[in-house]
């Protein structure tokens, strides 16, 4: 099947399973999906009360940075998913990541979908993550595909600009294999 992405503005987060049918369902998934549908806005006719955290956003990481305990107190639920058209990036010299937005469907990172007990919550976890995201990422609105459906949530897009040559890629997508160093081997 060929999939040609023109004016990809759409993201689907996929199961971790990589077996033949759910790469069929994600590849027609990303056919339905295509169009404009992220947003920088929470959209009140949007029902989206989900956020894909990547980085020192999920309640698994373990970076040690101090707002991470604060951000993802009370959560209610969790999930496991795969963000696709994204590569993450961490740099040493910092200890938080770049999920940089690429389109193209063979780049993926893995994501927790965090959720709050009441939209109220959910709502003050978006402006406090407004705020430790600062004008250097972007709130964008994604579908995404879990294991039995799909979801909205949102995401925090790095903007390109940030990304420069001490940005390493995090080859796995995961945020928490960030250190796992790669080694070539020729053949």
């Amino acid at each position: 099947m060929t999939l040609t992405l023109i004016t990809f503005q759409h993201v689907s987060v996929i199961d971790t399973v990589n077996d033949r049918e759910s790469s069929q369902k994600s590849s027609t998934f990303i056919e339905k999906s295509l169009g404009k549908i992220m947003t920088t806005d929470i959209n009140e006719n949007i029902h989206c009360e989900l956020l894909a955290a990547y980085g020192t956003l999920r309640d698994d990481d373990d970076s040690d940075l101090p707002w991470t305990r604060d951000f993802i107190k009370n959560i209610e639920s969790v999930a496991t998913g795969k963000v696709l058209g994204f590569q993450l990036f961490f740099n040493p010299s910092f200890k938080y990541g770049l999920g940089i937005f690429t389109g193209d469907p063979n780049d993926a990172i893995v994501v927790r979908l965090l959720s709050w007990p009441s939209k109220e919550q959910f709502h003050q976890k978006i402006r406090l993550a407004d705020e430790i995201e600062g004008n250097d990422y972007e709130r964008k609105l994604v579908e995404v595909l879990v294991e039995g459906g799909s979801k909205s949530a949102y995401i925090y897009a790095a903007k390109p600009a940030l990304l420069n040559e001490s940005w390493e890629k995090i080859p796995s997508g995961d945020w928490l294999q960030r250190n796992i160093k790669y080694e070539t081997i020729q053949l």
